[in-house]
């Protein structure tokens, strides 16, 4: 009997706004890959609850999304990255989505809902185990269904959720993928969600809350899970959510953010990450795509794939470039800390 052939666990790694949605965009390419597009964002308080539970709590995380969530991606007009479109008769109103139909099935599929409950049988019938092998579980059940040979999960945001990420999957591999911080710093002014997490992590510090540090880091505090309903509109999030953010400010959420991240990075062995460049992306996609799979799966480096992925990488505009000089001055400033860290030199 042939054993069937392993394939590494990869995830795809950095701050949010950094160019790594594109990545999601190029492994949905690819014939044998699985994108799983903002999984454990869209999972936000509760991903990483609970170290061990069954298939009907599952199946709960996978079909209810928590207050938070809605606030940051459920309104309108929608984020680029929120996918479902509620389509007229479909059984799903902005109360009741499930954060697996916010982006990661309307990514791989059409018919969403059809994949959706598709999974249910099976997840409810799932014994207790631990949370890696849920999860796992389920993302076999989507390769099996997509005709896919491995996965790639690719979260915005997800160095905030690095430790957790690698205390339950500690052999996996991590694309980092960096961008200068200047130019993050103004996506991110123009990205209702990841502002709205800027603004909660400056106002829970106020009271001794880091949601970028243990132990309250995003998905894994059970205490900030259970209170998160009584936070969001205390912390008047819909609010937040709309409010401008000074480019200063959000470049030091990101320099934080590069920082606690590379805390976790340095932790994994050297043949286990790859860094990124969103800038080499853009600049070589295809000698880059190639670095990515020779880092994945030699084996897998289609040419047909290379071809059709390396005309989706379109260079942007820098707009930091046209801030006011003081502005400019406060934002490289802010920037500085991390842009050290990732080897970015200030121009």
């Amino acid at each position: 009997m042939v054993t069937p052939r392993a394939f590494p666990e990869v995830f795809v790694i950095g701050t949010g706004r950094c160019g790594s949605t594109l990545m999601s965009e190029l492994i949905r390419l690819h014939p044998d890959i699985l994108s799983l597009s903002e999984f454990f964002m869209t999972m936000a308080n509760t991903g990483f609850v609970a170290n061990r539970f069954d298939g009907r709590k599952l199946w709960r995380l996978l079909s209810k999304a928590s207050p938070a969530v809605k606030v940051a991606l459920n309104y309108t007009p929608p984020p680029k990255e929120f996918l479902y479109r509620y389509p007229e008769g479909g059984p799903f109103t902005r109360d009741t989505l499930p954060p697996l139909l916010y982006t990661t099935l309307p990514h791989l599929t059409d018919t969403p809902e059809e994949a959706y409950f598709a999974l249910k049988e099976d997840i409810l019938a799932r014994p207790a185990a631990s949370l890696s092998d849920q999860y796992r579980f389920l993302f076999s059940l989507l390769m099996k269904r997509f005709d896919k040979k491995m996965w790639i999960e690719r979260s915005g945001g997800s160095l905030s959720t690095l430790p957790a990420l690698l205390k339950h999957f500690p052999n996996a591999k991590y694309v980092h993928v960096t961008r200068d911080g200047r130019d993050v710093a103004m996506s991110i002014a123009k990205h209702p969600p990841t502002r709205l997490f800027a603004y909660n992590w400056m106002n829970t510090k106020k009271y001794g809350i880091d949601i970028l540090r243990p132990p309250f880091i995003l998905g894994t505090n059970p205490v900030l899970s259970a209170v998160e309903p009584l936070l969001t509109p205390l912390l008047g999030m819909e609010q937040l959510r709309d409010k401008p953010m000074a480019p200063a400010d959000i470049g030091r959420f990101w320099s934080e953010m590069v920082e606690v991240g590379f805390e976790s990075i340095r932790r994994i062995p050297t043949d286990n990450i790859l860094t990124m460049r969103y800038e080499d992306l853009i600049a070589a996609p295809r000698e880059t795509l190639i670095r990515f799979m020779d880092f994945i799966d030699p084996d897998l480096t289609y040419e047909e794939w290379l071809d059709e992925a390396e005309a989706l990488p379109r260079p942007g505009r820098q707009a930091w470039r046209d801030l006011p000089p003081d502005e400019l001055k406060a934002l490289d400033a802010a920037c500085a800390k991390g842009m050290a860290i990732t080897g970015y030199e200030m121009s």
